[in-house]
């Protein structure tokens, strides 16, 4: 069972990150931790393509009709997992699931994204995931502290692995995809990268020591809002463009 925490006030919220920081053996500066906030704890932490049952052929085509009808719309050059990024990001099923560097970020998601300023979520939560351990357990590798990015690349490369329908690894990967996309950019934005196993992370047992989910009382949310207003981080701050403009301005007035 996955180990959660729940908490009641914003320094016990506070204090129990921490813990569950220092459970992943991480910190905020050199092995940072990457968090996913939840609405409702009631949510997996499995990707779009398989909540959608999407079969091998259905997710080659998907991409391809991505990279050919949006090729004037694509930065040349881009590499088939920087594509994948953009596909997440413009509301495609994937097997990309996003987490972020910024705690910011996890606590909009969980508590304002999708929200009006008088509704209330159940049962959020933010996961908060040590990414260095996931994948020295997915690639069953000695090595310590490695993400997969520009520097220490993947060994795989996404379109040959759907256009063969053989994926390599098993278990999910953690990758920090180049900052390309504003929206990735503005939410410190990172992915896990399903493998072969259909399962939500929480549910593959090797998974669960990387992963805490820290628990919110919803009575807590009003002050997560205002503490992310005091902040400045709102809608726009989350999308940069004018759909996050007409969210934030929505949100601000209370319009349906």
């Amino acid at each position: 069972m996955t180990k959660k925490i729940v908490v009641a006030g914003l320094d016990a919220f506070r204090r129990s990150l921490r813990d569950a920081m220092t459970q992943l053996d991480l910190d905020a500066f050199r092995t940072k931790p990457w968090f996913r906030g939840h609405s409702d704890v009631a949510y997996k932490l499995l990707p779009g393509l398989f909540r959608n049952d999407a079969n091998p052929p259905e997710e080659w085509n998907m991409f391809a009709y991505f990279l050919n009808d949006g090729s004037s719309l694509l930065d040349r050059g881009i590499n088939s997992w920087e594509a994948l990024a953009f596909m997440q990001h413009h509301g495609l099923p994937t097997r990309l699931l996003d987490w972020s560097g910024s705690l910011q970020t996890a606590l909009f998601f969980a508590t304002a994204h999708q929200f009006r300023r008088d509704e209330v979520p159940s049962s959020p939560c933010v996961w908060v995931m040590n990414p260095y351990q996931l994948n020295q357990i997915s690639a069953r590798s000695k090595q310590h502290y490695v993400i997969y990015d520009e520097t220490d690349r993947i060994s795989f490369d996404y379109l040959d692995s759907i256009r063969t329908g053989q994926w390599p690894r098993k278990m999910p990967v953690a990758i920090a995809a180049p900052w390309r996309n504003r929206r990735v950019m503005a939410q410190q934005g990172s992915f896990t990268a399903h493998g072969s196993d259909p399962r939500p992370i929480e549910s593959i047992p090797a998974l669960k020591g990387c992963i805490r989910r820290v628990d919110i009382d919803p009575a807590l949310v009003p002050a997560i809002r205002e503490d992310l207003a005091i902040q400045g981080f709102n809608h726009f701050q989350a999308f940069p463009d004018l759909d996050g403009l007409a969210q934030r301005l929505r949100y601000q007035l209370m319009l349906r």
